[in-house]
């Protein structure tokens, strides 16, 4: 992230698990989120840098890792919000177009079959 990067600050740390529920020591974390404003850093001409709140790292011979970012917001699909009618027919229906704050991770390691995917919400 920016050092000027704006949000409230946040300190993330945790450990990795395998399937089997064993420490999965040197897994390689792919790790991003949404800025405070809801947009991710490289799909729009906004003067953000490209790779704004994403990074990697990989956990130590623990399994554990600590970053630094800054807290995720709720956002919603700018894309989703423009087609006529969306806002009122989801309000009438008593849902949001909103996506709870969350963190995307992909985990890497040659002891997985396969990476796994998905995101921490708040």
């Amino acid at each position: 992230m920016r050092p000027d990067e704006p949000g409230t600050p946040l300190i993330v740390s945790g450990h990795v698990l395998d399937g089997h529920g064993q420490p999965l020591a040197g897994a390689k974390l792919d790790i991003y989120h949404a800025a405070d404003n809801g947009n991710y850093s490289g799909l729009y001409d906004d003067g953000v840098p490209k790779r704004n709140l994403r990074g990697h790292l990989f956990t130590g011979p623990d399994d554990r890792y600590t970053f630094t970012t800054i807290t995720p917001v709720a956002y919603a699909d700018p894309n989703v919000t423009a087609v006529d009618g969306v806002i009122e027919a989801v309000a009438a229906l008593g849902r949001s177009l909103c996506r709870p704050a969350h963190i995307h991770y992909e985990v890497h390691n040659a002891d997985l079959i396969t990476p796994w995917r998905g995101e921490i919400y708040f």
